[in-house]
């Protein structure tokens, strides 16, 4: 098993399309095919179901996507660890707003990031507060900015100017 493999099975669950998952991953969908029977086979269960054209996880294949993404977001934390000793700042941000502040702070938020991190690309998506809790855990976004007081396990919240509080 290794990390690629992982993040195939995030990519099948998440379109439940080999063709557009393989695409996604920047890979043939034969090759997408293989990595997962391989890993099917090591593991020695079955993580998808795919019958009648649908891509569905198993039982034990839901669960092994939500470890999946816990060991993606995990390692992602080592290289990030690295950058940090290295004084290195990422290439890219991923951000989610939510839709009734987004028209407030985004103008002066690009503003000043632009000008302090020239060099980074910045992504901003606009969704809602449980959306945005969902995209965090998934490892689909790096931050949020919300208006909830939506507050989850394992999320670094800032609420109302008080000090980050881990929960």
């Amino acid at each position: 098993m290794n990390l690629q493999q992982l993040k195939y099975i995030i990519a099948i669950n998440r379109f439940r399309n080999f063709a557009k998952a393989a695409d996604s991953c920047n890979i043939s969908q034969p090759t997408l095919s293989t990595m997962l029977q391989k890993l099917e086979d090591e593991l020695d269960v079955r993580i998808f179901d795919r019958s009648n054209k649908q891509v569905t996880p198993t039982s034990a294949g839901k669960k092994i996507i939500i470890q999946a993404q816990k060991t993606l977001i995990e390692a992602e934390k080592i290289t990030e660890l690295v950058a940090e000793e290295k004084n290195q700042i990422g290439n890219s941000l991923s951000l989610s707003v939510g839709p009734s502040i987004a028209p407030y702070i985004l103008p002066q938020f690009i503003k000043h990031y632009r000008k302090k991190y020239p060099e980074v690309s910045l992504s901003i998506q606009e969704r809602k507060s449980e959306e945005m809790l969902n995209a965090l855990q998934n490892g689909e976004i790096d931050a949020s900015i919300s208006a909830s007081d939506l507050l989850n396990k394992g999320v670094l919240t800032r609420v109302r100017d008080k000090d980050c509080v881990k929960n």
